[in-house]
């Protein structure tokens, strides 16, 4: 698994949006140019269609709040894909992450970013890469995918792969088996 290097965002964010790609930053500090996945994918729905998605998913993780379990809790709804982060404690933590899709990620907004978080889309929108500060809050990202037969996850906390247990999906807080993992539409 490749790291994440995160350099001064100022330089990256103009070149990452010069070519193209859509970041989002809430300082000048860290962010990354997201690379491509060159998987094909053949599973592309009409547009403004995101539901096609396993069962496991669906639905916010029960009790998400500021200052819960540490880790990353990921769903689908009917607005498409969110992603959010928090930890027990005030004390800063980062967390960062991948998705990436052989389709594209689209209609994304980042969630309130603070001071030292970067959301980056790469230019064939085949990939997002974040990076939060977190201070016990949440912080997050939404998005809808186009064209997407899955998506690829991989997290970090502190520079370290976040453990399986740190993982929530859906409104039963499955864990995934891995890390990275992978989720596959449905239809």
């Amino acid at each position: 698994m490749k790291k994440l290097k995160w350099l001064v965002a100022a330089g990256v964010a103009g070149a990452v949006l010069a070519s193209g790609s859509v970041a989002f930053a809430a300082t000048t500090s860290g962010s990354t140019p997201a690379s491509s996945s060159s998987t094909s994918e053949s599973a592309c729905l009409p547009a403004g269609h995101d539901d096609a998605w396993p069962d496991y998913v669906q639905g916010r993780p029960a009790g998400l709040d500021s200052g819960d379990l540490g880790g990353t809790y990921l769903w689908h709804d009917v607005t498409g894909w969110h992603l959010r982060v928090t930890h027990a404690t005030d004390d800063r933590t980062v967390f960062t992450g991948t998705i990436r899709t052989g389709g594209a990620l689209v209609d994304v907004q980042a969630v309130r970013l603070e001071a030292g978080d970067a959301v980056v889309v790469g230019p064939d929108r085949h990939t997002l890469t974040f990076r939060f500060a977190n201070y016990g809050h949440i912080d997050g990202v939404d998005f809808r995918t186009s064209c997407a037969a899955g998506l690829t996850f991989d997290f970090e906390r502190g520079g370290t792969v976040l453990p399986t247990t740190r993982i929530f999906v859906g409104r039963a807080g499955v864990h995934a088996e891995s890390d990275p993992f992978r989720v596959v539409r449905t239809g």
